[in-house]
């Protein structure tokens, strides 16, 4: 008797591990940003210009740090997060309009 009871937990103890172990990737992929079909990651990187979606110059990109673009424009420093940037016909540009941007 006390064997069935110390098989009976331990069979718990695997099929609790198994259930956990099974939908943790799961769970990781439904929480990670996901890019629009058919697009690839943008790398912005130092020295690009960054349009905004009117295809206006905002800046000059200075440091990419994270999840955000560092800006130089006219008279200030600048973020703009990665996930709004995509290359459009006249290089980097943000789904933002200027007036969003400070």
């Amino acid at each position: 008797m006390i064997g069935n009871i110390i098989m009976s937990r331990n069979l718990f103890a695997l099929l609790t591990a198994v259930a956990v172990v099974t939908s943790t990737p799961a769970f990781a992929k439904d929480d990670a940003p996901s890019a629009p079909a058919g697009s690839a990651a943008v790398v912005a990187k130092s020295g690009q210009v960054i349009r905004d979606v009117n295809g206006r110059r905002i800046g000059v990109v200075d440091t990419v740090r994270g999840d955000k673009v560092f800006i130089i424009t006219a008279t200030k420093m600048v973020s703009v997060p990665t996930s709004t940037l995509s290359l459009g016909s006249g290089g980097l540009q943000t789904s933002l309009k200027s007036s969003d941007v400070h």
